[in-house]
């Protein structure tokens, strides 16, 4: 309550129901930008990538990749 976050999912069709990782969660902070929820998961590359931008930018970043 009282956080924003930001959550990286994925759509099971068949099934439909969105899944993602535990790794995939990350808190906004005040300055709008990413932080993991868990700071264990600092050193997974996706997570290192993401971490401390804002969240624009991450967008911009993970559209730019595909």
């Amino acid at each position: 309550v009282g956080k924003t976050y930001l959550f990286f999912l994925d759509r099971e069709e068949e099934l439909g129901w969105y899944e993602g990782a535990p790794f995939g969660r990350f808190i906004v902070d005040s300055s709008g930008r990413l932080q993991p929820v868990h700071e264990t998961w600092s050193y997974l590359p996706a997570v290192a990538q993401l971490s401390g931008l804002i969240v624009g930018d991450a967008l911009e970043k993970l559209a730019s990749t595909q």
